[in-house]
């Protein structure tokens, strides 16, 4: 029969094989080109951050499964490396339109391949050193709050709550604005239907992922899910308590600067749906989590009803844990973990006594709304009158009328007590103790928890530490314009007399003579490590002295930077730390001689120079800028003179020795 088409008439075709032949192209071109170079940008990677545990929990997960230590899940690792490497790695991962894709194409084919690359069991040991310095249910908490379940919870804004006077009622001593909140995760409906949806599972996810870790920390292997999940709701009651309190104590009544602000603030605050009511409100119906969805945060007879539903939504968890455990207390436990959220409601109870009655006590609000409302009558008489000042005198009664909100404020709960006591002063900036109080509330609110979180019990402010100060929270605080250096600026410069050494109070303001040290302190840090505005560096020179007898040479790469020594006269050499290449690695090969192999010395992560020092004999001179260093290993060494840049160094520690984050002014 005749052709029927033109496409018989040119006959058979071979796109089929073309492609195929494409495929295996690009399939091959994944494996031997494209996935060893990532394979090596991980490993980079995790050596930069060695001694950082937040990062090295999910770099390990990922390393592990691409080396095929672990079962593949591509699905995590895919999410894991565009949304978290990208930001430590030492090169863009993606530096082409097409990356991105390629890479994430070369991860789903490892996941039906069973070749893999062969994993750098040293770094693996290091990095599971690393993890384990975070337990088991703390990193499980962390899964938890990461869970796309949890995380994608919308935002609690105290804005919506506040009502149209909000705005011009309160402030937040951070300065931030009222429409920044709290996460999702810490709210009523984040914790009865995500939270309480979740924490089984992950618990059990977290349970399997611990022989990701296995070998290297000592946790205990018989642990349960619902022990675990116990943990968990543990980690998360007090981080909950922690993050409400804390917006708490950043929100305050806005300072009355002027008699019109006060008119009007007052009027509002005395109102019967003020501001404060509404937010109060807001505030102990996220707090609350023993009432039910049906009843109001006023209810009290809801616990009951509240911890029935919860348990019967308990008994549907556990689609991981195929044994069908239930998240129960541990029987006989000391601490039993509560799962009602009755931990968070009894801590937040004080507040919800300030707006409806609890135990048979009417609202502590009432109270102070009637000395509030006294007040305001007087300020409204007050400001309408054309002379205000003169006004204010012939009243006669204002300095009683502020001590009646003052006394009224001292029985409410915190914060609210410090909310009304400062409406009974003139402004929170013109006396002693409101320049005290101001003071420790901007330091307390965020500057306070982040240097702690950032440096207690780390490298090198800890000198016995194994885990590092990352370098960005080092210099988000003690940078210049850092949250330190801005805080100084911003707030305390003009009570200090900087030129005196050391630093003194301008005035008598009963203020910390130890916090002050401190802050000083951080001055220094900041000049000394960050010349020029950027940093940390340190520069310094390094001169060979001396060479041990069974050694020809030696030979000092300081991330990029190398110092070749011959034990010949030579001149000092310029280095900085970190290097030129910014791997935060250093090696130091020492050339035996009987010719043997070199014999290596490394050191890698954030501030391993200054471990280094530490690994070797480090002493002083009789200047205070000059040091004397020997390194070596294996009975071989090298003698060092190192000059610091400036007597304020931080090569013998003491710079962080002397510094920690004053507890207060």
């Amino acid at each position: 029969a005749p052709p029927s088409s033109a496409q018989d008439l040119l006959g058979p075709s071979a796109s089929a094989e073309l492609l195929r032949a494409q495929a295996d192209t690009y399939d091959h071109a994944l494996r031997n080109v494209l996935e060893p170079h990532m394979v090596a940008l991980l490993e980079a990677t995790m050596w930069r951050q060695i001694r950082d545990p937040d990062f090295m929990l999910g770099a390990l997960k990922t390393y592990r499964m691409m080396t095929g230590l672990s079962q593949m899940d591509a699905d995590y690792v895919q999410g894991w490396w565009v949304s978290d490497l990208p930001e430590f790695a030492p090169a863009a991962p993606f530096p082409t339109a097409d990356a991105e894709e390629h890479q994430l194409a070369a991860i789903r084919r490892m996941a039906v391949d069973d070749s893999y690359i062969a994993p750098d069991q040293a770094l693996v040991a290091e990095a599971l050193k690393t993890v384990c310095t975070i337990s088991l249910p703390a990193r499980a908490y962390r899964q938890l709050l990461a869970d796309p379940a949890v995380a994608g919870l919308k935002e609690w804004i105290p804005a919506n709550f506040a009502g149209p006077n909000g705005a011009k009622v309160f402030a937040r001593r951070s300065d931030k604005t009222l429409r920044v909140g709290i996460s999702g995760a810490f709210t009523y409906s984040g914790f009865h239907d995500a939270i309480l949806e979740r924490v089984e599972d992950v618990a059990a996810q977290a349970a399997l992922d611990r022989a990701v870790f296995a070998g290297g920390c000592s946790e205990n292997a018989e642990t349960s899910v619902s022990a675990l999940s116990e943990d968990i709701l543990k980690l998360y009651y007090e981080d909950y308590i922690a993050q409400w309190d804390s917006i708490l104590r950043d929100i305050r009544l806005a300072p009355l600067a002027d008699l019109n602000i006060a008119s009007e603030n007052l009027k509002d605050l005395s109102s019967a749906d003020s501001a404060l009511k509404r937010l109060l409100t807001a505030v102990v119906q996220e707090t609350e989590l023993t009432r039910s969805d049906e009843a109001p945060a006023a209810d009290n007879k809801a616990a009951a009803k509240g911890t029935s539903k919860l348990l019967g939504k308990l008994g549907k968890l556990g689609k991981i844990v195929k044994t069908g455990a239930k998240l129960l207390p541990r029987a006989g436990s000391a601490n039993e973990v509560d799962l009602t959220g009755t931990l968070v409601a009894e801590h937040f109870k004080p507040l919800k006594g300030a707006i409806a009655e609890v135990d048979g006590q009417p609202p502590a609000l009432d109270a102070a709304v009637v000395a509030l409302t006294a007040l305001s009558n007087v300020l409204q008489t007050v400001t309408a009158n054309p002379d205000p000042q003169d006004a204010i005198k012939k009243q006669g009664g204002l300095a009683e009328l502020t001590g009646a909100v003052a006394r009224q404020a001292q029985i409410l709960p915190d914060p609210v007590d410090d909310w009304l006591g400062g409406i009974a002063g003139d402004t929170s900036g013109l006396t002693q103790k409101a320049v005290t109080s101001e003071l420790n509330a901007i330091w307390r609110a965020d500057i306070l928890p982040f240097c702690q979180a950032a440096l207690n019990d780390r490298y090198p402010f800890s000198p016995e530490s194994a885990v590092d100060v990352n370098v960005r929270d080092f210099a988000r605080l003690f940078g210049p314009a850092g949250m330190i250096d801005a805080f100084i600026n911003d707030h305390l410069i003009s009570y200090v007399d900087t030129a005196s050494q050391p630093w003194k109070w301008r005035a008598d303001f009963g203020l910390d003579a130890a916090a002050l040290a401190a802050f000083e302190q951080a001055r220094r840090i900041r000049d000394d490590l960050f010349p020029g505005g950027t940093g940390p560096v340190m520069s310094f020179t390094l001169q060979p002295t001396d060479l041990s007898p069974n050694v020809t040479r030696v030979t000092l790469n300081l991330d990029g930077q190398n110092l070749v020594y011959y034990n010949n006269a030579t001149r000092p050499q310029p280095m900085t730390w970190p290097g030129k290449d910014g791997t935060g690695v250093i090696s130091l090969a020492f050339r035996p001689i009987d010719g043997s192999p070199e014999v290596m010395l490394n050191e890698t992560g954030s501030w391993a120079w200054l471990r280094l020092l530490r690994s070797g004999r480090f002493t002083g001179t009789l200047l205070s800028d000059v040091y004397s260093l020997r390194l070596g290993t294996q009975g071989m060494y090298a003698d060092f003179e190192l000059k610091a840049a400036s007597v304020e160094n931080p090569y013998n520690l003491q710079m962080f020795k002397k510094f920690s984050c004053p507890p207060q002014i």
